[in-house]
């Protein structure tokens, strides 16, 4: 009784010919990753931070799937691109990542987003990186203390310890 319930109960099979199975290999194969917010219209520079937004769409695997953000050469060609970061989950909002030390300077640039499982491929529009500024340094102002006194307060935090003001 239960085996004849079931069957005239999943209207999917009985009128389309649509399996639940088929389903999950439907949303596996319309899986993708869209890039919501990328600010490609500032200029960056090695060293910076970037922050990548991402909407992944449909199924990704648990176990096996990495979302691999990289940066392409200066013309935009990913043919040797370089990792900026690779997170392994099934699903990710935001990649957070630092353009390289010794990043050459050029205007097309664009980053991706590749997850692994399945494999698909999200790109930027091009953006500027500016070569990283010489010579600038800080030299704080010196400090000179006349008729300073120093008063011990309690700073307690959770761990007990306290300070000088």
């Amino acid at each position: 009784m239960f085996k004849r319930l079931v069957k005239t109960y999943n209207p999917l099979s009985k009128y389309l010919g649509i399996t639940l199975l088929g389903l999950l290999f439907v949303a596996q194969s319309s899986a993708q990753i869209v890039i919501n917010r990328f600010a490609n219209d500032l200029t960056y520079f090695p060293g910076a931070g970037i922050s990548v937004n991402v909407i992944p769409q449909g199924v990704f695997t648990l176990s096996t799937n990495q979302f691999i953000l990289e940066l392409s050469d200066n013309t935009g060609s990913f043919a040797i691109p370089v990792v900026l970061k690779t997170v392994q989950d099934y699903y990710v909002s935001t990649i957070n990542a630092t353009i390289p030390a010794g990043t050459a300077a050029g205007t097309g640039y664009k980053i991706r987003v590749r997850s692994t499982s399945p494999v698909h491929i999200a790109e930027s529009a091009t953006f500027s990186i500016a070569a990283a500024p010489t010579g600038v340094t800080f030299t704080p102002p010196a400090m000179t203390a006349t008729n300073a006194t120093q008063d011990m307060i309690n700073c307690v935090t959770n761990e007990g310890y306290f300070g000088y003001l």
